[in-house]
């Protein structure tokens, strides 16, 4: 779970997750007057109060054994929270998309010109279908001419 800040050059940076926070420290981007915050809490302390993160914070302390099972208990602890958030997530229920996109086609479409063809037709779905478009709806309608006549139009509903 990303419940983590910290402060560098006058910039909150975060959320963050515990194991994210742990490699900062590793990488000697968290120091130990960096001032970090746990995400519900509006207390910033600095990075060597938080038992485990930074380790050793001074060159005369020499590693104990204590110390640096304390500190992989709480990576173990951020690692756990990490891992629990992350279970969390996966459980979530996906929520499919019920947005729908339509296309129209007609005679006057670059697939067509001219007269009907069936194979330009068939071609024309078919490489609609490869990007996921489905026939919604077809028809066929006759509109009068500007001049004279009429002329026939066909009229197909694309869905995805």
């Amino acid at each position: 779970m990303k419940q983590w800040y910290f402060q560098h050059s006058g910039k909150t940076i975060g959320p963050l997750t515990g194991v994210d926070l742990l490699k900062l420290a590793a990488d000697g981007q968290i120091t130990a007057e960096t001032l970090i915050k746990r995400n519900g809490t509006d207390r910033w302390v600095t990075a060597d109060c938080i038992t485990g993160l930074l380790g050793s914070t001074s060159s005369t302390e020499s590693p104990q054994e204590p110390k640096a099972a304390a500190s992989r208990s709480v990576q173990a602890r951020f690692a756990s929270e990490f891992s629990e958030a992350q279970t969390e997530v996966d459980s979530m229920p996906v929520i499919e998309s019920t947005i729908k996109e339509y296309k129209v086609l007609t005679q006057k479409d670059r697939w067509f010109s001219g007269k009907f063809d069936p194979e330009k037709l068939e071609e024309a779905l078919n490489a609609y279908a490869e990007h996921g478009w489905v026939v919604k709806a077809a028809t066929t309608a006759t509109i009068p001419g500007l001049m004279s006549g009429t002329r026939d139009e066909m009229i197909i509903i694309l869905e995805r």
